[in-house]
């Protein structure tokens, strides 16, 4: 008897990672801007903290809860990466021979 529907693979896509796919595809159709200019705009023009960012996008840009969240989560953490990226001091930096 020939199978009329095919079987989906057992190693599909996480539900959740494909969510993030299909989110980041459409972001520029919805929004008219694409993450990285989302990020670069929120950096630039966007308040300091996480909370008053996502208030801010939903308010001032008209973003869905899920979206305003998203992309201020996205930006805090870019945010937080770079604030925690500091140099050793130079002492842990000499050399054994320097010490």
């Amino acid at each position: 008897m020939p199978r009329t529907a095919q079987r989906s693979s057992l190693y599909d896509v996480h539900p959740g990672v494909a969510m993030v796919q299909n989110t980041l595809a459409k972001l520029k159709e919805k929004t008219g801007r694409d993450l990285e200019e989302w990020i670069a705009f929120i950096k630039k023009a966007g308040p300091p903290t996480e909370k008053e960012r996502r208030d801010w996008l939903k308010k001032e840009h008209g973003l869905g809860t899920n979206y305003a969240w998203w992309l201020a989560e996205r930006t805090a953490t870019t945010f937080s990466r770079r604030s925690s990226r500091r140099r050793a001091p130079a002492s842990t930096l000499a050399s054994p021979s320097e010490t």
